[in-house]
Order: structure tokens, then C-alpha cells, then sequence
């Protein structure tokens, strides 16, 4: 039961996260005229890979994605230390 759940909380979250950039993409495009046009591509790294945030920050980093909604986490591993106070360290 706790697997469905968890599984439930991720659903509604996706679909929150979705509806929120539908939106923002389409707010770019009507105050910019059509200037700025956001596509967003979900799991642009493939299906359930485990370093996924890592691996959509180094596309950035290449120039594969203009931009990215990733965890502050990911830049750190990439060598990347100006996030570095938004990710404390509970240890």
C-alpha cells in the first residue's frame, strides 16, 4: 500500500508540474510576441535513470538544452559550486 501511495503522490505531482510550465510556456510566448517560444520535454534523459538531474544539467552544460528545471544538487556534481548554499548538508 505504501508503493501505491507514493506512486498516487508522484502522479499528482507530475501532473501539477506539467500544468504550471503549460502555462508559464504559454505566458512567454503572449508577453513576448511570439519572441520566446519554452517546448518543455519531460524526461529528456530517458526513463527511470538514476542520475537523471546530473545528466539533464550536462546536457545544459553542452548546449543539448537551452535550459533546465533540475535540482540545485546536480550543478554540485558537475562542478558547479554557485548553488552550492541552496543544497544543506543534513549529516
Amino acid at each position: 500500500m505504501h508503493s501505491a501511495n507514493r506512486q498516487s503522490q508522484l502522479h499528482v505531482a507530475s501532473t501539477i508540474l506539467h500544468y504550471w510550465f503549460s502555462i508559464r510556456a504559454r505566458q512567454a510566448k503572449e508577453l513576448s510576441g511570439g519572441r520566446i517560444l519554452i517546448e518543455p520535454v519531460w524526461k529528456a534523459v530517458g526513463e527511470d535513470k538514476a542520475d537523471w538531474d546530473q545528466a539533464v544539467a550536462r546536457g545544459v552544460m553542452t548546449g543539448d538544452f537551452d535550459m533546465a528545471l533540475v535540482p540545485a544538487r546536480a550543478w554540485d556534481t558537475e562542478g558547479v559550486t554557485s548553488f552550492t548554499a541552496l543544497t544543506p548538508r543534513f549529516s
